[in-house]
């Protein structure tokens, strides 16, 4: 069967910043094949917002065009996704920016992801709406990983995820705690989560458990490893028949050290 991805790193930031300053994570390690996911939140604003991609001091990781993207006019949270496949093993910090018109210091907000042992990227959904949990998802596999973050344009007190987040604390992996939430009044209120599994290859609905929004809510799965089909080993004698094809037998004959003989079970494809 498919195996899940393992969270390796788990790391978010959430600071005033104006139009062009960036916020920064900490610092983190990846090897070649992890899977690294970034979500910027932006608060929005009436007189526009653009999430710029996110930027690393480390090597052999390159965002391209982003997963999903939502740049808010100010009815609603801006919120991004990037994700990108290490080429190499490396470590250093994640940073974003946003551009706006105004020149006030805004709370804006950043989550981290480092997945390890993963089939790739997989599917990604937006939705922005007034239902909590609004973004539905249909992973491309069973047992894939689900990274979901929500940005909540009323900057409500926060509440629970739905659905239930794996929880990780911030040493395992680290360096924060799994899943983030945070009110930054009168701004938004913003969340970070992950699914470490999810056995079900259905569509599921992922945000939070309630409130009144408007929400902006990005979900990601990294999709689980191929799983590899056990070896049952050589087919024994009497097993041709149940594949479908002929059988028969043939037997060595006596080597020159008087070795007895061996008889072999022989299956013909059909």
């Amino acid at each position: 069967m498919p195996t899940a991805p393992t969270l390796v790193a788990f790391a978010e930031v959430d600071a005033p910043a104006n139009t062009g300053v960036n916020i920064t994570s900490a610092s983190l390690s990846w090897e070649t094949g992890d899977v690294i996911t970034v979500f910027p939140m932006t608060p929005g604003a009436t007189d526009g917002e653009v999430i710029n991609a996110p930027t690393t001091t480390g090597s052999g990781v390159s965002f391209g065009a982003a997963q999903q993207q939502h740049n808010s006019t100010g009815t609603d949270c801006g919120i991004g996704c990037w994700s990108a496949v290490a080429t190499q093993n490396s470590s250093g910090t994640f940073s974003f920016n946003y551009t706006r018109v105004g020149a006030t210091n805004r709370n804006i907000g950043m989550i981290v992801a480092i997945s390890r042992g993963s089939g790739g990227i997989g599917n990604s959904v937006i939705y922005l709406g007034a239902t909590p949990n609004g973004a539905s998802l249909t992973p491309g596999s069973t047992n894939s990983m689900i990274l979901w973050a929500i940005a909540d344009w009323a900057a409500a007190a926060t509440v629970a995820l739905s659905p239930t987040s794996t929880s990780h604390n911030s040493t395992t992996p680290g360096p924060q705690a799994a899943p983030y939430s945070e009110q930054l009044s009168p701004d938004a209120t913003y969340y970070g989560a992950v699914l470490d599994d999810q056995t079900s290859g259905s569509a599921a609905s992922y945000g939070i458990a309630s409130g009144t929004g408007p929400f902006s809510i990005i979900a990601i799965e990294i999709e689980a490893q191929a799983g590899t089909p056990a070896d049952s080993g050589p087919n024994p004698a009497g097993a041709a028949a149940d594949l479908g094809g002929g059988s028969g037998s043939w037997t060595n004959p006596t080597n020159a050290q008087g070795t007895a003989n061996t008889t072999y079970a022989v299956w013909t494809a059909p």
